[in-house]
């Protein structure tokens, strides 16, 4: 169980979140994550480029109440030469494939994102690929995005 715990402010290479759950099932509540930022590398890519704050592999559970997300984001330099085919996603979190069940509850996201120019991308605020059970309950979601040439954001949850 995580409580009451913030998790403030970084500019994170690849590979690297605010916090990544690997091996337990998790529960949050009152937590704050604000300003993290990851910048994807192609050379290294993986489902690990993914979540801007928080990421959780395969096979693990996460309960969430009253928590936050702002400012959070995934970044693509515009000088990588990639591939449409290659995805990003979640500007705050991002759950890989397999996740047992994710239940998010009074949470607020805002102003996470994810930009890139050269990828495909998806979930300004949460990327979900392929989990057991995803639940949302009382959420705000507000000016999350996707900025897939730099200069257009979409508005997307």
């Amino acid at each position: 169980t995580i409580s009451y715990c913030t998790f403030d402010g970084g500019r994170i290479p690849s590979s690297a979140n605010a916090l990544t759950i690997q091996a337990a099932d998790v529960t949050m509540t009152n937590c704050l994550f604000r300003d993290w930022h990851v910048q994807f590398s192609p050379r290294s890519y993986n489902t690990e480029n993914n979540g801007g704050a928080f990421r959780i592999y395969p096979g693990q559970s996460v309960t969430m109440d009253n928590c936050t997300f702002t400012g959070n984001s995934l970044r693509a330099s515009a000088n990588d030469t990639g591939s449409s085919s290659t995805m990003l996603g979640g500007g705050a979190m991002y759950y890989s494939p397999g996740a047992n069940s994710i239940n998010i509850s009074n949470t607020v996201f805002t102003d996470n994102y994810v930009y890139t120019q050269n990828y495909s991308a998806v979930g300004g605020a949460l990327y979900a690929d392929r989990v057991g059970q995803l639940t949302l309950q009382g959420c705000s979601f507000q000016h999350n995005y996707v900025c897939m040439n730099y200069n257009h954001p979409r508005q997307l949850a």
